[in-house]
Order: structure tokens, then sequence, then C-alpha cells
């Protein structure tokens, strides 16, 4: 029999206060979820069908979904925030104009269409992997069609370096591997040997210094 998550709804329901706190309707709905599957980065792990994870987060009409707060059966929690941007677009958008004209030349021959098209999504594929090594962003950062995508990495990985100096705990800018697509700041902890209110100082030092990191990533 494998190992069921812990789950103190009262906690749970007490991070989602905390969480919404600062928006004008009170009642604001937010999701408490156990669930039975759950992904760890891009790894999906599935443990006998038990309770392996849970996760808090909501939707307010205006501003999209805030911060999520999830918990697994190691007893690590992470705090990440909304979507910044899908970095898979963007690399598309970078990479098309130099396949637009191979595309019209070919489109009435589907055959080497397509294979342009796999070609540019590969390409695509090959870039969104490279830039998750920040040994691989100066040379991104001096082509020219790079430079605006490259600014925008760089300044949020400055900000999470700084932001985590200031609030004392570890904010990471994460750009995913592929198939994931968006961008997203998150920080994670050992709740080992913790009460329940270490338990919770500690995420609300981790949601304030995530949604710190986002505002001064240019996103509201």
């Amino acid at each position: 029999m494998s190992k069921e998550v812990e789950v103190n709804v009262e906690f749970l329901r007490k991070v989602g206060r905390y969480i919404f706190r600062d928006l004008k309707n009170e009642n604001n709905p937010f999701e408490v979820k156990i669930e039975r599957t759950y992904f760890v980065r891009n790894e999906l792990l599935t443990v006998e069908g038990v309770p392996t994870r849970w996760v808090i987060k909501g939707r307010d009409p205006f501003a999209g979904i805030y911060e999520m707060v999830c918990g697994d059966i190691e007893g690590k929690i992470e705090v990440r925030s909304p979507p910044l941007y899908d970095i898979s677009k963007e690399i598309l958008r970078i990479l098309y104009p130099i396949y637009e004209k191979k595309l019209k030349e070919v489109k009435k021959n589907n055959e080497k269409r397509l294979k342009l098209i796999d070609e540019l999504v590969q390409k695509k594929i090959e870039i969104q992997n490279e830039l998750r090594d920040r040994n691989n962003w100066s040379r991104y950062f001096s082509q020219k069609s790079f430079e605006k995508l490259m600014r925008r990495v760089m300044r949020g990985d400055t900000v999470a370096r700084r932001v985590s100096r200031e609030f004392g705990v570890k904010v990471v800018y994460w750009i995913p591997p592929t198939p994931d697509e968006y961008v997203y700041f998150y920080s994670v902890f050992d709740t080992k040997d913790m009460s329940n209110d270490q338990v919770f100082d500690e995420v609300r030092k981790r949601i304030d210094a995530v949604r710190e990191a986002r505002v001064r990533a240019g996103f509201k």
C-alpha cells in the first residue's frame, strides 16, 4: 500500500484565504483538490490510486488564476505564480518569418510543406530546451531576432534572484521543457519536522515572494 498524502483541510482553507486576502470580494471561491495523479515538472507520477497531492488554486474574474499552492506525499510544498507567458509561442513568432518564404514556395506541395513545418517545430523545441540552460543565453542574446525575448528571460531570472535575497526564500524563474509552454515563478520547501504554524508561515512568505517577483517582472 502506497503512502497517502496528509491533508489538513482547515490548513488548506487558511492558505486559500491568505491567497485571496487582498480581493474586495471576500467570498471569492477557491478550489481545494485532492489529486490521485500529479505532475512534477514534466513527469507524470501515479501511486497505486491513492491521493498523492493536494492543490489550492483559484480564479479571480478580473485578474485570472492566482497563485497555486500544492503539497505532495514527500512533504514538499510548492507555491507557483500564474503563467507569465507562453515561451513556445514567442519562439515560433521569431522563427516563422525565417520559414515563411520557403512555405509559400512549396504551398502546392503538401509533402514538402509538412516537412518544413516539422522542421520549424523541431527547431522550436530545440531552442526552448536550450533556453533552460542559462549558459546558452548569451549566444541567443547576440542574435538580433532573439534579443527582445532574451531581455525578458534575463530580467525574470534577475528578479527571481533579487527577490530570493530580499525575502529569504528561494524563488526560481522556471522555463519549462517541451511540451510544456508557460514560464512562471515558483518556490518550494520541505515541511519535515515543521508544525502547521511553521508550514503556514513558510507558505505565506513564499506567496508574498512569488507575487512580488511577478509584479517586478512586469505582470500585475
